[in-house]
């Protein structure tokens, strides 16, 4: 079966998450691990990795080949993202999805009023929580216990 190294809104605890899950199927968590390339944080509520020298941390799930086409919608491929094979640091074989685009250039249009990217230089997502209250997610505060 597929393997997919996830960085952003897939990872557990985040709000893509259960989409690893759907339809009865249970993907399977491998491994936490680490790839090359470097992380952004975009205006638009979700990570970008591009190819480069930097790190990405993330994990790595087994999937069913029905889950890998549902991440394929997710994440526009290959318009928006494309599904790459890379050799992880552990020196696993998995999927990458990576960011179609110049980060400074979304779409090909500069947008001045919105604000740009910023380089993840940890190569880590910010952390999330379940919000029950609100049955969504929402950032932890800096000084907020997990």
């Amino acid at each position: 079966m597929p393997k997919v190294f996830v960085y952003g809104t897939l990872k557990k605890g985040y709000r893509n998450h259960p989409l690893l899950h759907d339809y009865g199927e249970r993907s399977e968590l491998l491994a936490e691990d680490s790839c090359e390339g470097v992380l952004y944080n975009t205006p638009y509520g979700f990570p970008a990795a591009v190819k480069g020298m930097g790190v990405i941390v993330g994990e790595v799930y087994e999937v069913t080949p029905e889950t890998l086409k549902r991440l394929d919608r997710l994440e526009g491929h290959p318009q928006m993202y494309t599904r790459t094979e890379v050799k992880l640091d552990s020196g696993t074989k998995a999927f990458v999805y990576f960011w179609n685009g110049d980060p400074e250039n979304y779409n090909g249009v500069k947008d001045e009023a919105e604000p740009g990217w910023k380089e993840l230089s940890e190569g880590v997502w910010p952390e999330v929580e379940i919000n029950e209250a609100e049955s969504g997610w929402t950032e932890l505060s800096e000084g907020e216990d997990e």
